[in-house]
């Protein structure tokens, strides 16, 4: 399993890495330095700077109470802001405050303030010295347009919250990405004009240089890999990993179900993919094999076209693929057929072994061939 992620964090290192690197660089640059280092210093903030559910309530109903116990309206003026530095919509704030003192209300974080009218009332007073003319409604409220009754809860998503939850759904969308092109999930990268599903026989020692498979260009054999699917494994899906004789990766290959036929379990698979991976390259290529009854029924085959081109499994065929460094030549080596009543002759594969031969083009390959390294998958 680790191998697997491993794998498929070289594969897509060209992708992860910016994001990971975006995400830490976030990261460091808002708790690093925008609260240690560098914080942000604010000055000459006044009462309505303070927020709107808590603090400038406990400062609005302070100064009411206080002007209740000394009836200065110079104070309240003063505390206020009125007459000096003028403090925007200072009257509107109060009669925020009269209609949350009267009616309660929860605050963001959950608590719940339950009606106050002594605080609603001294509120009331305080407004009628910043406006002696206004009139309050039979509820106790100031009128409509001066001031909105609260909502039940007046938070919100906060903004760095809402920033990594962006992160976090942009990672997620670019690892489902990813994981489509290198299993050809879209039509668009699908190549439909690969060369003959025929390769020409490239012995396993032939050097760089000399060899040509699929097109002008000279290639190297780098490794080979064996798989065989037996009926009753489900969950048939095998990889590799494809490096030149330096280590450095290179790309991908896999086999894995394309297509089953019938109900029954276990699935009668009657079509197989295989795919190839190159880092240098945007496309995933993938062809597909398929059962005899699979390859000359126009429905299945239609069916699995988006998937990739298909070839009709049968021993010795050898499927190609090929990518801007890559060629690999899967020569099926073994198929065998099961017999069901409920489905029909040679629509499913009892046995299906296939031999993935990787060959890099000399740009590719690092430096000359190397034997191949055979790992056999049951």
């Amino acid at each position: 399993m680790l191998d697997i992620v491993w794998a498929f964090i070289r594969g897509s290192r060209n992708t992860i890495l910016p994001i990971v690197t975006a995400v830490v660089g976030f990261i460091v640059g808002l708790v690093l330095f925008g609260w240690y280092l560098t914080p942000v210093a604010f000055i000459d903030a006044g009462p309505q700077d303070l927020r709107t559910e808590d603090y400038m309530q406990i400062y609005l109903r302070t100064v009411a109470k206080g002007y209740a116990a000394d009836l200065n309206p110079d104070s309240v003026r003063a505390a206020l802001g009125v007459g000096g530095q003028a403090w925007p919509d200072v009257l509107g704030d109060v009669c925020n405050a009269i209609s949350w003192a009267q009616l309660g209300y929860e605050q963001s974080n959950g608590f719940f303030n339950p009606p106050d009218q002594v605080a609603a009332q001294q509120l009331r007073d305080m407004a009628l010295v910043l406006d002696p003319n206004i009139a309050f409604t039979d509820q106790g409220l100031c009128p409509e347009g001066l001031a909105t009754t609260p909502a039940a809860d007046e938070g919100g998503i906060n903004f760095l919250n809402a920033c990594l939850l962006g992160l976090l759904l942009l990672g997620l969308l670019a690892v489902f990405f990813v994981l489509w092109q290198r299993r050809g999930g879209g039509g668009g990268d699908i190549d439909f004009a690969m060369p003959s599903s025929r390769a020409v026989d490239v012995p396993s020692s032939q050097p760089a240089g000399y060899a040509e498979v699929g097109t002008e260009e000279n290639v190297t054999p780098i490794a080979s890999y064996r798989t065989t699917f037996s009926h009753g494994n489900d969950v048939y899906d095998d990889s590799f990993t494809i490096e030149n004789v330096n280590g450095d990766f290179l790309g991908e290959c896999g086999i894995d179900i394309a297509e089953s036929i019938g109900t029954d379990s276990p699935k009668h698979v009657t079509a197989i993919e295989v795919w190839l991976f190159d880092k240098n390259d945007i496309r995933t290529i993938t062809k597909v094999a398929m059962s005899d009854h699979a390859f000359f029924d126009e429905a299945i085959k239609a069916k699995l076209a988006p998937k990739g081109e298909p070839v009709l499994a049968r021993p010795d065929e050898v499927i190609v693929l090929e990518t801007a460094s890559l060629i690999i030549n899967a020569r099926i080596t073994e198929v065998d057929y099961g017999e069901n009543p409920d489905v029909p002759p040679q629509s499913y594969f009892e046995r299906f072994a296939v031999e993935l031969s990787a060959w890099a083009k000399d740009s590719a390959s690092g430096q000359a061939a190397a034997s191949y390294d055979f790992d056999e998958v049951e």
